[in-house]
């Protein structure tokens, strides 16, 4: 059976057991009770340490581990309860999977049965909410449905500002799908406000010279030249390549793309400047 069929196969039936009844108690093979309570000790820990990495192995495009450490988390989350934080992790971290697998049918009905587990618990703790808004909402934005992206994602911010997380990466990325959101939709005006909030978000975070302020600030170039203010488009466009070549180098894919951006913007101006030249000497990029 192909690799990806059998895990959104065992994905699926995980999602349907965990929404069920009681998962089965292990079996008693007579050892002390002091092991028992030390397992039961450490099962939250574990679980939320395999809810991370299921997380970060998907950001980092490692669908096969992903995969993996995804089906351990759901696993350790059907023990926990139906209605536990980190079931509700679990569930959000598998349609987020999903999603970045392009099977948008599962994730929306991994989505749905997360946000049943984490609205009644919004009031206590908003921030797993936020999350699963957030990433919903994005998946709204790559699918270019921003009438069910927007919604979602405003919600997210409220939430994410609730939780103490105003200032933070997420929320500075949040504001950048928002803007995404709007220029889908057609609303160039909100598009250049989120994106401007979220290139300073983004700088509170991170600092001037974090990768993620240059991809801001290219995104923000791009809308000022989507609504044909090209003058203003320019020199953020600049800014932003300088600042991804110190950061990710020349031929990073990121950096090319941000290169390639002043010259189209270039080209639409009256008296266009020379966009900057690629070192033909310039080897493989740096990474950070």
């Amino acid at each position: 059976m192909n690799k990806a069929i059998f895990a959104s196969a065992t994905l699926s039936m995980l999602l349907t057991a965990c929404g069920g009844s009681e998962a089965p108690q292990a079996l008693n093979d007579g050892s002390a009770e002091t092991e028992k309570t030390a397992t039961a000790s450490a099962a939250p820990e574990a679980l939320a340490e395999a809810n991370t990495r299921c997380r970060e192995l998907i950001d980092r495009a490692q669908r096969d581990l992903a995969q993996t450490a995804c089906l351990e988390a759901l696993e350790r989350a059907a023990e926990t309860g139906k209605d536990s934080v980190a079931y509700g992790r679990a569930i959000n971290n598998a349609a987020y999977l999903f999603q970045m697998n392009g099977d948008y049918e599962q994730a929306v009905a991994f989505y749905e049965r997360a946000l049943e587990v984490q609205r009644p618990r919004a009031d206590a703790e908003p921030g797993p909410l936020a999350r699963t808004l957030s990433d919903y909402g994005l998946m709204a934005v790559q699918r270019g449905d921003a009438e069910a992206a927007l919604p979602r994602l405003e919600r997210a911010a409220e939430l994410l500002a609730e939780a103490g997380e105003a200032d933070s990466e997420a929320m500075a990325a949040l504001m950048g799908d928002t803007a995404e959101a709007h220029e889908i939709a057609g609303d160039l005006d909100a598009a250049v406000a989120w994106y401007e909030r979220s290139l300073a978000a983004y700088r509170k975070a991170q600092g001037e010279r974090h990768a993620n302020v240059g991809i801001a600030m290219n995104n923000l170039g791009m809308a000022f030249h989507q609504k044909k203010e090209y003058a203003k488009a320019d020199p953020l466009l600049r800014d932003a390549y300088a600042l991804l070549e110190e950061q990710l180098g020349a031929k990073h894919p990121v950096s090319d793309v941000a290169r390639r951006n002043i010259s189209d913007n270039a080209a639409m101006m009256e008296s266009p400047p020379q966009a900057p030249a690629l070192d033909a000497d310039t080897t493989a990029a740096d990474s950070t």
